[in-house]
């Protein structure tokens, strides 16, 4: 009920102006009720306020994407990388800069140019599990089989205390572009077992997409109650 949704962040702007978790939200709603021009000019807010709004790009980009607008997502994933590269050298070489990087590449479906991105994260960060799994998937994307199944594989050994099934999730999103459905949402489905949320990510996460119309998929996400 995106009308509603919209009705609710509008009620929270306007008692927290400056809250960027609701800025970001009223660019979900906007998105999805097609109202493009308006998500523009709430980017353009984001710019102004935002200290670093590298996440505003992507998550942007990714809303628009899931509703269908494919040209405007990748035109907001350019400009984000763009903006990225107006950076000094020190900003936008942050391992969190970076890592936006590499996803607003992926949006935009340079694979190679992702990839060489997460080479350089494993390396520098190697201790990140995240950096493993973007290694991971772009070698599924790149038609790399063996090299992203090793790379899952060895996920399974960093799945922490506290992971909360987050590593299942991303191992979700390699079988994903594998082909591997049914692995696909069994891992979903133990990772929610383990207390991974339904949050926006299920429903924006390209990965997810290959997924669409699979009808064991289809039954996990259907809202219950």
């Amino acid at each position: 009920d995106y009308q509603k949704e919209l009705r609710e962040v509008l009620r929270g702007r306007d008692r927290y102006p400056d809250h960027m978790g609701l800025l970001r939200a009223e660019i979900r709603a906007r998105a999805a009720l097609d109202q493009l021009q308006l998500v523009d000019e709430l980017l353009n807010e984001a710019l102004q306020v935002s200290g670093n709004p590298m996440g505003e790009f992507r998550i942007t980009a990714l809303e628009l994407r899931a509703h269908g607008h494919r040209e405007s997502a990748w035109a907001v994933a350019q400009r984000g990388l763009d903006f990225l590269e107006g950076l000094p050298p020190d900003a936008a070489n942050t391992e969190a800069n970076q890592d936006e990087r590499f996803w607003l590449l992926y949006l935009l479906e340079e694979w190679e140019r992702a990839n060489e991105v997460a080479k350089d994260l494993v390396n520098r960060f190697p201790s990140n599990p995240q950096h493993l799994f973007e290694l991971g998937v772009i070698s599924a994307r790149l038609g790399w089989r063996e090299d992203a199944i090793r790379i899952s594989e060895e996920l399974a050994h960093r799945d922490g205390p506290f992971d909360h099934g987050r590593t299942l999730s991303n191992r979700a999103a390699i079988s994903a572009v594998l082909g591997e459905k049914e692995e696909a949402v069994r891992f979903l489905q133990e990772a929610h077992g383990k207390g991974w949320p339904f949050t926006v990510e299920v429903h924006t996460h390209m990965d997810y997409e290959l997924l669409r119309g699979y009808r064991p998929f289809e039954d996990f996400i259907r809202p219950r109650g």
